[in-house]
């Protein structure tokens, strides 16, 4: 087929050969030579290329298509976390990361990190994952928590650390292989949604866990700790192993924060223009990251 290689030595094949064994990519040529015994599967006149990597998805949300194409941040928070999430069951959950993951790979992405804030019971959590193993897709699973309405006499959630048993239950159980086509990673609320007391230990957890942290980053008015990352630096919990979302509001001090710890990128440009803030893609190139991209939520498709 015609290869896109994606690697400048190797450049675009046209009449290109991709050896596979055992799930790996052993060589790409022309003309290669294999045995007898091998699958041919013919691409002539089709583009062979990598799969598209979505890095940040909120499947769950699926079943919410194009429900929100006027809101702003503040009518998604109200209706979705405020009202929809909670009425959410198990299966709703599945169905939603199943149709989503289905509709990911039919677009031509074979990668999601399925960022789950919606697991308020373990049902819920099991069923998110089962929908993406059933779905076949190769997917990291953010465990996440929910940002339910306060009850009265209740804590808000910003108060409320990651379910740290929860957590552990799926990482010492069905995604404790790193190898394995679905993987964990800890959706955590970050100091935008958290206090600092909270944001800490679950920077923490994470550390604990040995996975991959990701949070929700806008550097607002609204951010609950106002310390942001600076503090998260200054304990010595923020390096390559955190992910940080949208970014969109942070100022150049915390981007320098950002780059001092190596921080990985990942830009939801749809969404962040429907908030009309202007993406980061420029300023990490510019920093000398590389984003990553994600569609975040089809709420506003």
């Amino acid at each position: 087929g015609w290869v896109v290689t994606v690697d400048p030595a190797l450049g675009d094949l046209r009449g290109g050969d991709i050896l596979i064994e055992d799930g790996l990519i052993r060589e790409i040529g022309r003309g290669l030579t294999v045995g007898d015994d091998v699958e041919i599967i013919d691409a002539t006149d089709r583009l062979v290329m990598p799969g598209f990597v979505n890095a940040h998805h909120h499947l769950w949300q699926t079943g919410l298509r194009s429900l929100a194409g006027n809101w702003t941040s503040p009518d998604y928070h109200r209706n979705v976390h405020g009202n929809i999430a909670p009425r959410y069951q198990p299966h709703d959950s599945y169905l939603g990361g199943l149709i989503g993951a289905l509709g990911q790979i039919d677009s031509g992405t074979t990668t999601v990190l399925d960022w789950c804030h919606n697991n308020s019971t373990p049902d819920h959590t099991d069923a998110s994952i089962d929908a993406l193993e059933e779905a076949g897709i190769r997917a990291v699973f953010g465990h996440g928590s929910v940002k339910p309405p306060t009850q009265e006499g209740g804590k808000p959630f910003s108060e409320v650390p990651h379910p740290r048993g929860d957590a552990e239950r799926v990482r010492t159980g069905r995604l404790a292989a790193d190898d394995a086509l679905v993987t964990m990673a800890l959706a955590i609320k970050g100091p935008d949604y958290s206090t600092i007391d909270v944001s800490l230990q679950d920077f923490q957890l994470a550390r604990d866990l040995d996975l991959l942290s990701s949070a929700h980053v806008w550097n607002k008015a609204s951010r609950v700790a106002k310390e942001g990352y600076a503090a998260i630096a200054a304990a010595g919990l923020l390096g390559p192993d955190h992910n940080v979302v949208h970014a969109n509001c942070s100022d150049a001090a915390e981007f320098e924060v950002f780059f001092d710890a190596g921080v990985t990128f990942t830009a939801t440009p749809a969404c962040e223009l429907q908030s009309n803030d202007v993406s980061i893609i420029g300023r990490v190139l510019a920093g000398g990251f590389a984003p990553s991209l994600g569609p975040d939520t089809e709420l506003y498709l």
